[in-house]
């Protein structure tokens, strides 16, 4: 494995783990609508972010 994307990979854990604090924490956030739609678009750009880099590393 690359070392890009074993970098990538303990990013995306760290973001992951920082979101499920922030969002344990702050309930009165979660139910903010604008708040779940960033949620949203964060994880859409993530999950596409992570399809491209298995192709590539799959495919390169």
């Amino acid at each position: 494995r690359c070392p890009d994307v074993d970098a990538f990979e303990t990013r995306l854990a760290k973001a992951r783990e920082r979101a499920a604090v922030a969002s344990s924490g702050l309930p009165e956030l979660d139910r903010c609508s604008e708040w779940k739609s960033a949620l949203k678009v964060l994880r859409r750009g993530l999950e596409q972010s992570r399809r491209r880099l298995q192709q590539h590393v799959l495919g390169g």
